[in-house]
């Protein structure tokens, strides 16, 4: 349990996590980042109290995934018994000859919390489009900073998006020019009009702008898993 009213665990408190994948600090971070931005919504009144119960909802199973990747790992890695590592050295070594790379920590994306449910790529982490400017690589985080986002293939109507620290921009937005082109893709590739990212860069939902912007306010309201 990692919520008992107004104490919330994270990190090493809420899970272990085996050194192997170097995934300790990363899972804490990915704690933190899910919660904070809870927290801040139920400071300024714009969430109800119980929306922070969809912290460990969201972060315990991605947890447990990468717990067992590292358990895995260290199967590998620690590995005494020496016809188990020839064999295992055999394995990789024909592996890379191969050109296959050995698999990385599972990013998975949430099932359950605070999402609009059965939309496309619900849950999921919203890419992080980079692009070369005349003072370096530029992040998309970099460019439309804190707070939800509301991307549009269209204008939206700017008036129904007040709310809840929202930032609302169209792919044909000046700001997001050096990012148009991958999520223009990005967006067709879900079959939608609209993508709304929370503020740790989860997708909330995609799907038409205002109804995704209703949804998204009634579900930090109701704390309830919604459907497309």
């Amino acid at each position: 349990q990692w919520r008992a009213g107004r104490v919330l665990l994270a990190g090493d408190a809420a899970h272990q996590m085996p050194p192997m994948a170097g995934q300790g600090m990363c899972s804490g971070i990915r704690d933190a980042f899910n919660l904070a931005w809870k927290l801040a919504a139920v400071v300024r009144g714009e969430a109800g109290d119980a929306v922070l119960d969809t912290y460990q909802e969201e972060r315990a199973p991605h947890a447990r995934e990468v717990i067992e990747f590292a358990i895995g790992l260290g199967r590998v890695v620690c590995t005494i018994d020496p016809a188990v590592a020839a064999a295992r050295d055999t394995d990789l070594l024909a592996a890379r000859k191969a050109g296959i790379s050995p698999p990385g920590p599972v990013i998975s994306p949430f099932h359950r919390g605070l999402m609009l449910d059965g939309s496309a790529a619900a849950g999921a982490i919203f890419p992080q489009p980079v692009a070369q400017a005349s003072a370096g690589k530029t992040r998309l985080d970099d460019v439309l900073g804190p707070g939800a986002w509301l991307i549009t293939r269209s204008k939206p109507d700017g008036s129904s998006f007040d709310a809840h620290d929202l930032k609302a921009l169209e792919l044909d937005d000046p700001a997001l020019a050096p990012f148009a082109a991958p999520l223009r893709g990005w967006l067709g590739e879900q079959g939608a009009e609209a993508v709304l990212v929370r503020p740790d860069r989860v997708v909330f939902g995609t799907g038409e702008a205002h109804r995704l912007v209703q949804s998204y306010k009634r579900a930090l309201r109701s704390n309830s898993t919604l459907a497309a």
